[in-house]
């Protein structure tokens, strides 16, 4: 629907993409408060997502090509692959961490890649099975989350290796923490989403791929730099 210039299958796809993505946070929600959370439905629900804004950036690719030619895939190819999916693995990986200090392992996600990695070897020996392609993609994910947060890392090897003197920095992470929780959040689907629908209705689709370089990348370098050096400061404490 974003491949064409008129406003009526625009219009379309604003709203199959707004439909998608209320099924998407109704199906987590109610998985996780009925306790029927899956490796498949995590996969299948992490897959989603990606073919979502996989199928838009192509659809703008070939939007722009009569103007813009191999330019318009360079431009959403530094969107898509070098901004949008490290932003989200990024606000996810924060968000998790945030809640994890405020909850503990029950009120959290928070997974490391040598926990899944070890999860991935004991599934290899069984066969091919969906846990196992979970496990799999997923250990990446931790991985790169893992890679973009060294002073992170070092500070909650501190923080579990110290645990009876790191409880005095629990109320400090939060505070440190919790300023940057809004940034996440536009750095995930919404933001970027509204940002599409706009740039796709009002026919400049350059703009999107545009907005989540110029706009969305600096927002992304502060809220990690800001939690770097949180994890710094603390990390020294303890």
């Amino acid at each position: 629907m974003f491949y064409y210039s008129d406003l009526l299958h625009n219009i379309w796809g604003v709203a199959l993409l707004m439909l998608a993505n209320f099924c998407d946070s109704a199906d987590g929600q109610l998985a996780r408060l009925t306790n029927q959370k899956t490796i498949l439905g995590r996969l299948l629900d992490g897959f989603a997502s990606d073919a979502w804004f996989f199928c838009v950036y192509m659809a703008i690719i070939f939007r722009l090509w009569d103007d813009w030619g191999v330019w318009g895939f360079v431009l959403c190819a530094v969107a898509g692959l070098m901004c949008h999916s490290t932003q989200c693995a990024l606000a996810d990986y924060y968000r998790n961490i945030h809640l994890w200090f405020l909850k503990g392992d029950s009120g959290s996600e928070l997974d490391s890649y040598a926990k899944e990695q070890q999860i991935y070897e004991e599934l290899k020996g069984r066969g091919l099975s969906f846990p196992l392609i979970y496990h799999f993609f997923y250990k990446g994910y931790c991985k790169k989350q893992e890679r973009l947060t060294p002073r992170f890392q070092q500070f909650f090897k501190a923080y579990r290796s110290n645990l009876p003197q790191s409880a005095s920095v629990n109320a400090p992470f939060l505070n440190g923490s919790r300023p940057l929780m809004p940034l996440t959040n536009i750095l995930t689907h919404n933001t970027r989403a509204f940002a599409l629908f706009m740039a796709a209705l009002i026919n400049i689709p350059w703009l999107y791929p545009l907005f989540e370089i110029v706009v969305l990348q600096p927002l992304y370098w502060f809220m990690r730099s800001r939690h770097e050096h949180l994890c710094e400061t603390l990390n020294a404490k303890i």
